[in-house]
């Protein structure tokens, strides 16, 4: 999958609606890229200080998921 601004944009379209979408003690999980782990925990740390976020890798040690969890 290719998108705007390395691979982010969706990311970032994702982040600005998720607050409207997801109840509080609710989560988000995201499939991201090897290389996108940083960025994308950035911008939902950033948008959400209040929500807990964390980093996942894969079997061979590549990031590869998010999970935002927002506080009840």
């Amino acid at each position: 999958l290719f998108a705007a601004d390395n691979g982010l944009a969706v990311y970032r379209k994702i982040c600005r609606q998720a607050g409207d979408h997801i109840r509080g003690g609710g989560s988000l999980y995201l499939e991201i890229g090897f290389l996108q782990g940083q960025a994308v925990c950035g911008m939902f740390r950033e948008a959400y200080p209040d929500a807990e976020v964390t980093l996942r890798k894969d079997e061979s040690g590549h990031d590869r998921m998010i999970r935002v969890r927002f506080k009840a």
